[in-house]
């Protein structure tokens, strides 16, 4: 009994007052490099290709996502075709029998 005793003690002591938090600024902001890229892609960055073209950073990743979809990449095609076709919809079916329970009024 007195070691629950003693555990109950230490939990109240390690607890906050009733009303306030232990972390008054909350959860540090995560950095997303998501952002960067975006930005990048919005100012036109130019990529100059092995043909010796300058295109924007956005078709020149376009372009090397078809080239290996077209080498039978499959995740290339996967992306390529979500992005002009949009996702594929995928319907589950239920076979089998099912039972309604209606107790919600007891």
């Amino acid at each position: 009994m007195a070691v629950l005793d003693k555990q109950k003690e230490t939990k109240k002591k390690r607890g906050c007052k009733k009303g306030t938090t232990n972390n008054p600024k909350g959860r540090p902001p995560i950095e997303r490099t998501g952002g960067i890229a975006l930005a990048a892609l919005a100012e036109q960055m130019r990529v100059d290709l092995d043909t010796g073209e300058t295109v924007s950073a956005k078709e020149a990743i376009y372009r090397k996502i078809i080239l290996k979809a077209v080498d039978g990449d499959t995740n290339a095609m996967k992306i390529y075709l979500e992005r002009t076709e949009g996702s594929v919809k995928q319907y589950i079916g239920v076979t089998g029998m099912v039972t309604i329970i209606d107790d919600i009024g007891e």
